[in-house]
């Protein structure tokens, strides 16, 4: 496993186990167009479904570096609370700390904002 890990094919989650990085990856996915797809417009569905091939391209360059964390995690859990809670704005604001986030992660660059990913509601 071990083995695995270092290759890239494999992330350890700490408290959560190990997870084949291709899932996790279709995970993230399908977690967007989930988030997409509650617009209920067409419009948006489109626009993401060309985003995500796109994206998807993108990730297999960047395969060696997108790794996924127990803070990705909070983060999309957080958002998914705001947009289940109804709060644009708040699921907005959180959209864009995770993609600032995102971006500081992969680039080593320090993030313009501290990701907030504890629980709204109890």
């Amino acid at each position: 496993m071990q083995h695995l890990t270092q290759e890239g094919l494999l992330i350890s989650i700490r408290n959560r186990g190990l997870f084949v990085i291709k899932i996790m990856s279709d995970a993230d996915m399908a977690f967007y167009e989930h988030l997409v797809a509650l617009t209920g417009s067409r419009s948006p569905v489109r626009i993401h479904t060309t985003l995500m091939i796109e994206t998807r391209m993108c990730l297999t360059v960047l395969q060696d570096s997108y790794r996924f964390t127990d803070e990705w995690i909070g983060e999309h859990r957080v958002i998914a609370e705001a947009v289940r809670g109804g709060d644009g704005p708040l699921a907005q604001t959180r959209l864009n700390d995770h993609e600032d986030a995102v971006l500081a992660r992969q680039t080593g660059a320090p993030a313009s904002v501290s990701v907030d990913t504890r629980r709204t509601r109890s």
